[in-house]
């Protein structure tokens, strides 16, 4: 009997940088579940309707979900590690956003990868595996902080074979 494929979860997988994580690690020969709060965009459809790619819709901040995704990833493989590239946002104009709304936004998005990593480390049961936390929170500070996540999500793309 083989070793299982290594599995990993990306949420976010819908977007820009969860979907160029996506298709690195696809071709790299990773089992992998996307995990987005929409179907599958066009760009992913493809790998979906092949079954190379398990796809979870739900809210990353819903326990059902988290457990949804490592389900997929238990029967995909052997799960080995979690991208969490979710955006969670402040839907106001950036000019009216103040210090509090900010910090809001990063504590949700720091409670929710952790509490990925941690459902993620029980579900690897034992075996290495390696969390990654990807994040463009930064990005809804300041205008000025779109550069060096334009910059990050173009890198990725180029790796993924994007642009």
């Amino acid at each position: 009997m083989s070793d299982p494929s290594p599995c990993v979860v990306i949420t976010g997988a819908g977007g820009g940088i969860g979907s160029a994580v996506v298709r690195i690690l696809l071709d790299r020969g990773w089992a992998v579940v996307g995990v987005d709060r929409v179907e599958s965009p066009t760009s992913l459809r493809d790998l979906v309707e092949q079954r190379r790619l398990r796809w979870v819709v739900g809210d990353v901040r819903d326990a059902a979900t988290v457990r949804s995704a490592l389900g997929e990833a238990n029967d995909a493989g052997s799960v080995r590690g979690l991208v969490t590239a979710t955006m969670a946002e402040d839907r106001e104009r950036l000019d009216r956003l103040d210090w509090s709304r900010i910090s809001a936004v990063i504590e949700a998005q720091v409670k929710t990868a952790w509490a990925w990593s941690v459902a993620t480390v029980e579900a690897s049961s034992g075996t290495e595996a390696s969390l990654v936390h990807v994040s463009s929170v930064h990005a809804a500070g300041a205008a000025q902080m779109m550069a060096p996540y334009a910059i990050a999500k173009a890198a990725l793309g180029s790796l993924a074979g994007l642009s």
